[in-house]
């Protein structure tokens, strides 16, 4: 039982926090996107969408801010 739960502990804090690093650092470097925007991207995008959204959202969240960001300069 006590194997059980430190394998547990292990994969909650050492396994998952390097798999959000190296993601957010792979998918920034892939489309030139700021490391912080992808980890709100993933987290949002698994918020909203499930296991699915964890590809999702860093999509769709810079393409949002890059969608709101020609909208100001065109209606400034």
């Amino acid at each position: 039982m006590g194997k059980g739960i430190g394998l547990f502990f292990y994969g909650l804090l050492i396994v998952s926090t390097i798999d959000n690093l190296l993601l957010a650092k792979i998918v920034s470097a892939k489309t030139k996107v700021s490391p912080i925007v992808v980890i709100i991207g993933v987290i949002g995008g698994a918020s909203l969408f499930g296991i699915v959204g964890i590809f999702i959202g860093p999509i769709l969240l810079p393409l949002l801010i890059t969608y709101f960001e020609t909208f100001k300069e065109r209606f400034k």
